[in-house]
């Protein structure tokens, strides 16, 4: 227990009379648990019986007081040990060990939430409203609190992000539908409509043979799939702190994954926004000023049916093997400057073609709501003339783009003709027996479809792995082992996911032990709590009674 202050304490070490102690009138201010379990307190009084009390507890003396000419007498308060201290008085002890301090009514608090944090039954909730009080009421500061409670800044951290849960989510993980790793999950997506409809897809009972629910794997994919975003992708200027004034910009922002690795260790990329309620807002902040600005401008914005019309066909926009971007470009005469000139032998864009004054018009895609900026061939026309280059429209154009379909269509499946000739070569290829390589390799593969935990990294008997990208590490975790070692590797990390799943059995795991002849029922027997045989003598007195 870590009873550190900012002021000087003076310490002593005592053999008190029980009765000269009595319970804290501040425990019930800092007690995270509603009660002291039977059987364990049973167990302890046992305990403490036959050896004694081996942890002091912790105590303060209130001296006595006079009052209507009669003095109270002195007692020591029990600061932290009430647990210990009443077995010893169900064990019949006359003393017990203490550490005496004096403290402040404030310190004794602070002393208490920490010892009681330290406990190992405290739910993560409740842990976490401990963290938030030492923070808000103490004055500590979350970069304090790992050294003081011996827990590393990452669990900290993720155990005071726990906080931000909804109600309903709240609710959820007290109940145990929810883990501490899927409750952070849900924990980190900001809104509470957003949280709920998370954690109904998690925790939704399902009856596909996979589980009830999600397992913490499945719930990680669903949750970076669904509430995460590539800031790559995003059309507003990611460094304008002034799109959406209360969010700032993107690079410094707490939500970006990269700024806040304690909790988004498991997302590979830096550069990840992890709030797609503001993504969405400044996107629209975004398409707002580039339409405000067109209309000042007076600017031609086209929307609707006519920018379907204009867009790409969307049933060739999937085609790109081999082909040179026809199926990807704009229709009935406009173009995007970053687009290569089909009519230009040189292949140069449109915009090396128009100049960099030339006039745009902007396009807003129905669907997205995204806004670019694109040229009219009309008004080009000249420019292009003048780089030797006819742009075609109107029917010779959709000539082009017909013969263009057709030979993209073509590129496609010569393409997956020629994977399928090169899948079916390597199969003919491959060692009857896996080498070296070709076991690496496999394994590889099965831990890209996970990734690594550090209860997974303590299962298999590997360090703890870093956040971030871990491929160059895993390769490096390979390397080390020999063949025989990577064989047996190869078919037990099938078997991987099973060891530290939440929900459901771990049917493959067992049935590749029953397979394997290991003998499950003697493994679980042996890491049963063995049961202390009762003495022989009183065995024959029981027997006497009968």
């Amino acid at each position: 227990m870590d009873t550190e202050s900012r002021v000087t304490v003076d310490v002593e070490f005592r053999s008190l009379p029980l009765e000269q102690l009595r319970p804290s009138t501040t425990e019930a201010q800092t007690q995270r648990r509603k009660y002291f379990d039977k059987i364990k307190l049973d167990e302890l009084v046992e305990s403490v019986a036959a050896r004694g009390i081996v942890q002091p507890i912790v105590v303060r003396k209130v001296n006595g007081e006079k009052a209507a000419g009669v003095t109270v007498p002195g007692y020591y308060e029990i600061v932290a040990g009430e647990r210990r201290f009443l077995a010893s008085q169900l064990a019949k002890r006359e003393t017990i060990p203490a550490v005496v301090l004096e403290l402040t009514d404030e310190e004794v608090i602070e002393v208490q939430l920490i010892e009681n944090l330290q406990r190992e039954d405290v739910h993560p909730m409740q842990e976490a409203e401990g963290y938030h009080e030492l923070v808000e009421t103490h004055g500590h500061s979350v970069d304090e609190l790992p050294g003081k409670l011996g827990k590393s800044r990452s669990y900290v951290y993720a155990r005071i992000k726990l906080l931000a849960l909804c109600a309903a989510a709240r609710e959820a993980f007290y109940k145990g539908d929810l883990n501490p790793s899927t409750a952070l999950l849900i924990a980190r997506i900001p809104g509470d409509d957003q949280q709920e409809r998370a954690l109904k897809q998690i925790t939704e009972k399902r009856w596909d043979g996979d589980g009830l629910r999600m397992s913490y794997r499945e719930a990680q994919r669903y949750v970076h799939d669904t509430f995460m975003l590539k800031l790559s992708t995003a059309p507003f200027p990611r460094d304008d702190a002034t799109l959406v004034p209360s969010a700032g910009a993107c690079g410094p922002c707490p939500m970006r994954s990269g700024n806040a690795r304690e909790l988004f260790g498991d997302v590979t990329s830096a550069d990840v926004c992890t709030n797609p309620t503001c993504f969405k807002a400044k996107k629209a902040a975004h398409v707002k000023r580039e339409l405000d600005k067109a209309k000042a401008d007076g600017t031609e914005v086209i929307r609707g049916n006519a920018a379907k019309r204009i867009l790409p066909d969307s049933r060739y926009t999937m085609y790109a093997y081999g082909s040179d971007g026809a199926h990807k470009q704009l229709r009935n005469g406009y173009a995007r400057p970053s687009d290569k000139c089909l009519d230009d032998p040189k292949k140069r864009t449109y915009a090396e073609l128009a100049g960099k004054d030339a006039p745009k018009v902007l396009l807003q895609n129905p669907e997205t709501g995204r806004v670019e900026k694109v040229f009219k061939l009309d008004d080009i026309r000249d420019r292009m003339k003048d780089k030797g280059v006819t742009a075609k429209v109107g029917k010779d154009r959709e000539e082009v783009r017909e013969i263009d379909r057709e030979r993209v269509e073509q590129d496609r499946k010569r393409e997956i003709a020629a994977r399928a000739a090169i899948f079916r070569a390597v199969v003919a290829a491959a060692p009857k027996k896996l080498d070296r390589y070709g076991t690496t390799a496999l394994i590889f593969h099965a831990f890209g479809q996970i990734y690594l935990q550090d209860e997974d990294c303590e299962v298999l008997g590997w360090d703890k792995p870093p956040n971030g990208n871990q491929e160059n590490w895993i390769l490096a975790q390979l390397a080390e082992r020999s063949e025989a070692e990577l064989a047996q590797l190869a078919l037990a990390i099938t078997v991987l996911e099973d060891v530290t799943q939440d929900y459901g059995k771990a049917e493959h795991l067992e049935r590749l032990a029953k397979h394997l002849g290991v003998d499950t029922k003697k493994i679980r027997r042996d890491l049963a709590p063995k049961e202390e045989k009762k003495p022989k003598a009183d065995a024959k007195k029981k027997k006497g009674k009968r």
